[in-house]
């Protein structure tokens, strides 16, 4: 199955075929998420299975966890 990134106006996914993007799944905790879920836009329903793909985190998130 397909899966693409939920931020508004952002198309990258895996059906590009590109395996090299990773996607992120939101997270369980409900604050934290939230959080996401302002960030994305404030988009209120997202699908459990909902992704955002690694172009919109900084790449010291990757690598320590803090910026």
């Amino acid at each position: 199955m397909p899966r693409i990134c939920c931020v508004p106006n952002c198309k990258r996914g895996y059906k590009e075929g590109n395996k090299d993007i990773h996607l992120f799944q939101l997270p369980e905790d409900e604050v934290i998420r939230n959080k996401w879920i302002a960030q994305i836009g404030g988009q209120e329903v997202l699908r459990r299975a909902a992704r955002v793909c690694d172009i919109h985190f900084d790449v010291c998130y990757f690598k320590t966890g803090n910026c």
